[in-house]
Order: C-alpha cells, then structure tokens, then sequence
C-alpha cells in the first residue's frame, strides 16, 4: 500500500523531469492542460500517505523509504513494538528478572527465545513460522491470564492453530491441555499424538511426557509399555536428567513389557540417577543388590 502510494507521488515527477529533457511523455502531452492538478493531487496523496505512516510508526522519512522500498516489512515495525520485541529477546537472551517487564513483554518473551536444536533445552522452541508463533503468544497470554483474562478453551483453539503449523511449542501445550481437561475434555490419545508431533522435532519436554504416558501409571493412558519409554528415555540419556535416569534404571533391572531385563545396565543408570540428585535412585540401587528378582512395581518411580 504504502510502496504504491510512493510510487503514485514520484511517477508525475519523472514525466516532468523527462519532459524538461526534450523526451516526450505521452501521458504528460494529453494532459498538459491539466498537469499542475494531476501533480498537485498525487502529491498530496502520496504526501498524506507518508506522514500518516510516519505517525503510526513514529519513523523518519528516510526510514519509511528504507523499509518500505528495500526490507521484507521487519523494519517497518513500530518503535513501540520493536521496544517490546527488543526487552522480550532480552529475557530469553539473559537473566532478566522478567516480573519486572511490563506483561506484552512477558507474553512473548516465551516463544522469541532462540531456536534450539538441542533437545535437552527445555525452553520453549519455534518452528520459524511467524503466524504460528502469534498464535502460540496469543494461546499463552491466555491460558496463564497474563493480561487479567484467562480463557484456556480460547487458547486450546490457538494451540491447535498454531500446532496444524508445525509449532513444536504449541503441540507441546496442546498434548498438555488434552491430558489434564483444560479448556476442553481430556483426551489421552490426542494427547500422545501431539506430544509424539513435537518430540519428532528433537523437543525434550514432550518425551518426558510420553515416557510418563507409557508408565502405566497415567488414568486413561495406554498399558505399560516399556519400549516405547525406552525409546523417549534414550534420547533424553544424554540429558542426565534424575527422573529420567531413575526410570530407565527400573526399566532395565525389572524388565518385561517389550524390554529384556539387564541389571548391569539398570546399576549403570542409578548410579548416573544419584550423581544427578535423584532422590529415589539410592533406594532404588540397594533394591537392585538385594532382590535382583524385583518387579516395577517394587521400586519407586520418579
């Protein structure tokens, strides 16, 4: 819109100025009697175009014409907005304190933070897409209510937009929502799949979740499943998270559901547990040594 009107303004000038030039303009030629009119009019058109953008963004001229004629649009953001933008990178980047940033801030500090390939990043990661992620905001401001409204069947419908898109994020919450009832009924299976949509994208968070999913111990989840925790548990392995060491040491000194029983290994993962603060993974380990005959259901998940 605004490159058309700047084109509009500028077009009788360079007639004119080609004009001046001995270069015959055929346009310029049949109007010559009302050319002043025709320039003063697109001017003023083009004119009021400009300084009404530069009203709303609070840009120079120079800067409209920069952003206007030669970006993608990025540049063309308010000032407010960039400012926004700007203090929202900053919580991801550092260790800002972010109860002291205004609330647009806090709503979209989440989702700017940079993409992370490494799934033992549990942050909240984009997919690049730029409608996806202002509905993944959108869908976050208002399932916590940061901005006095609280509306989490709203925000389900938004993190199902955003996770038809490919938000790793976005799926993550919508399994959540469909696993605990909020802002709509509970949904086990619609919970495993979006969780298994975002953990394809080497998202760590939903593979926690889909171990837990299998566990047994989920209402409304799948039987036990050790294979399947397995799967998620080791790719978490390189994580060194407590619980998920602790779990994989049970899978592994217990056995059965899809998983040969191997004690040398389930040892190994206790002993990684306890050197990351498990809690259980001790007790664990001395049941291990004591009854090699255990069941799951001796020992104490995390």
């Amino acid at each position: 819109m605004w490159l058309a009107a700047t084109l509009v303004a500028l077009a009788p000038v360079f007639a004119i100025i080609l004009e001046a030039f001995g270069i015959k303009v055929p346009f310029v030629k049949e109007l010559r009697g009302r050319t002043k009119l025709v320039v003063a009019s697109m001017f003023l058109v083009g004119f009021i175009g400009l300084l009404y953008f530069q009203a709303q963004t609070g840009k120079t001229l120079d800067e409209i014409a920069a952003c206007t004629l030669f970006s993608n649009g990025a540049a063309c953001k308010s000032d407010a907005e960039k400012a926004v933008n700007d203090a929202a990178d900053a919580v991801a980047l550092t260790a800002v304190d972010p109860t002291v940033l205004p609330p647009a801030v806090n709503a979209r500090a989440e989702q700017s933070a940079p993409v992370s390939r490494d799934l033992c990043d549990a942050s909240a990661r984009s997919n690049g897409n730029w409608e996806a992620n202002q509905m993944y905001e959108e869908a976050r401001v208002l399932s916590l209510g940061i901005n006095g409204r609280r509306d989490e069947g709203a925000a389900r419908l938004l993190y199902k937009s955003a996770a038809d898109l490919g938000h790793p994020s976005a799926q993550f919450n919508l399994g959540n929502m469909f696993h605990e009832g909020r802002g709509g009924p509970v949904d086990a299976d619609q919970a495993i799949y979006w969780w298994s949509r975002a953990a394809s994208q080497g998202f760590g968070p939903p593979m926690e979740n889909l171990m837990g999913a299998y566990s047994g111990t989920w209402k409304g989840f799948p039987p036990r499943d050790f294979a399947q925790m397995v799967r998620w548990g080791r790719e978490l392995d390189r994580c060194n998270q407590p619980r998920v060491l602790n779990n994989l040491g049970i899978i592994y000194a217990s056995g059965g559901y899809g998983v040969e029983p191997d004690n040398a290994l389930g040892r190994q993962y206790f002993n990684r547990a306890i050197a990351a603060q498990s809690p259980r993974a001790e007790g664990n380990l001395r049941l291990l040594e004591s009854r090699a005959a255990a069941t799951a259901d001796d020992y104490r998940w995390e």
